[in-house]
């Protein structure tokens, strides 16, 4: 295990770039021992606060795993001074390290982390109705590591939150440029299917990984269908071959997607977010948005 709470998306360069996709700004912070934290700030200058911003699931911070705590400590403690409204989300190592922060509310999340191994072993642990999708549906797909297609499987993702009623959270070209980039930095593993007949991509993964002995389920989209199930299991055998051992599906919050994450037969894994109110314009802004956000989406034709 890695003795550094740094994850793929503690990477200094992917976070800024991913600020830049939403027109946000970047701020860093060093603490007296050694943790870093390259912060997002949403608003005006005047009245910023810090967020996880959307295909997130951590914040950006880095430094040595057994200092966490004297290090969130210093770096929150900072920013309750400043008064910034602000929202950390700590890996499930540092959460569990983490059992209070003065001034901050702990909210809970979960994920889902497969073990790698083979294909026939993966395919065991999934429940019955995944494994039966998994062995009717292998033949019919051949794999493409090609990632020319990456913006072909942006564009499903955003069609998945599009039957949802919901919208894409992020500009897709420039998404697209951003997971093609960490491809070919070497930051990222990418894997779509293409239907034998026909032709048309189905499926797709980005799975971002750290060098270490975990992957992230970054992006992903499929068609409706069993595309996606035989995707899960065959990106965690290649990830198997690539001596990679946990493959962490990224989030189990919203129960349809909880479900069908669930049934690969994967760990439960607690998380924590951590939520401060701050103060002055900022608290006020940092309020009133997710209440505009809300109006909009009741309002937006379906």
């Amino acid at each position: 295990m890695s003795t550094d709470c740094a994850t793929p998306f503690s990477d200094k360069v992917f976070t800024e770039e991913l600020a830049q996709l939403f027109g946000w700004q970047t701020r860093e912070l060093s603490t007296a021992v050694g943790m870093k934290a390259t912060l997002i700030l949403r608003g005006p200058a005047w009245a910023s606060h810090v967020v996880v911003p959307p295909l997130t699931p951590y914040s950006a911070l880095r430094g040595p795993l057994q200092l966490a705590e004297p290090g969130l400590m210093e770096l929150c403690s900072r920013l309750t001074a400043e008064g910034r409204p602000a929202t950390l989300s700590l890996t499930p190592e540092l959460s569990r390290r983490i059992e209070y922060m003065p001034g901050w509310t702990r909210h809970s999340r979960h994920t889902y982390q497969l073990r790698t191994g083979t294909f026939d072993a993966v395919v065991a642990a999934c429940s019955a109705s995944t494994r039966r999708n998994i062995r009717r549906g292998t033949d019919a797909y051949v794999e493409s590591r090609d990632p020319s297609l990456i913006p072909q499987v942006v564009s499903l993702a955003a069609d998945a939150y599009r039957r949802s009623g919901k919208r894409f959270p992020a500009p897709l070209k420039e998404l697209s440029g951003l997971a093609t980039r960490c491809v070919e930095r070497g930051g990222a593993h990418f894997m779509a299917l293409e239907a034998r007949h026909g032709g048309r991509i189905e499926a797709g993964i980005v799975a971002l990984h750290g060098g270490d002995n975990a992957a992230w389920y970054w992006l992903a989209g499929s068609v409706p269908g069993p595309a996606m199930s035989v995707l899960v299991a065959r990106m965690t055998t290649f990830l198997h071959e690539q001596h990679i051992g946990i493959f962490d599906l990224m989030g189990a919050n919203t129960p349809p997607i909880a479900e069908f994450k669930r049934r690969f037969g994967g760990e439960l894994v607690p998380y924590h977010h951590l939520s401060a109110p701050g103060r002055g314009p900022a608290m006020l802004l940092a309020w009133v948005r997710p209440v505009l956000g809300r109006l909009r989406a009741r309002t937006r034709p379906r």
